[in-house]
């Protein structure tokens, strides 16, 4: 026969139902989902145009009707985000590096981007939430994606 105690999660504490302090719960977010961005992602160029630059993908013809624009602007917002996270007891927050924000233009770093990105983890660490980051969220900048993207073996040390 079951007892409770034998369906709680390992290490957790059966007479207070704590869970370890290993145990993540968190939410997770897209950047780009969560922002969009300046057009300078292979993403917004589908969901402005609906197709590749090789070539159209079958999208009807009413593709890019509704643009994605800032969406929810995290970009901005993201301090709400987070606080709203914690306020629901979430003690991890994941979310995306975006490589097409950090590196717009080839060999160009946008320093301001990556300031944003250690205020996203500053403002992590003072709410007590775990980071957990994701280096590519199956966007990467318009250059990279023009000179082949991940299907030619040359691209692959610029990641």
């Amino acid at each position: 026969m079951l007892r409770q105690d034998d369906l709680s999660p390992s290490g957790a504490n059966a007479s207070s139902g704590a869970l370890d302090e290993r145990f993540l719960k968190g939410v997770a977010i897209s950047v780009w989902q969560s922002s969009g961005d300046e057009g300078t992602s292979n993403w917004s160029r589908f969901a402005n145009f609906g197709r590749w630059p090789f070539g159209s993908i079958g999208v009807r013809t009413t593709w890019g009707k509704y643009k994605v624009g800032k969406s929810c602007d995290f970009w901005h917002r993201y301090r709400e985000d987070m606080q709203l996270a914690k306020d629901i007891g979430c003690t991890a927050f994941r979310f995306s590096f975006e490589w097409a924000r950090i590196e717009p233009e080839r060999g160009q770093v946008d320093s301001a981007a990556l300031d944003r990105y250690g205020e996203m983890l500053d403002c992590l660490a003072a709410l007590g939430l775990e980071p957990c980051v994701t280096l590519h969220h199956f966007t990467h900048p318009l250059w990279f994606e023009d000179q082949g993207g991940f299907s030619q073996a040359a691209n692959i040390p610029l990641f």
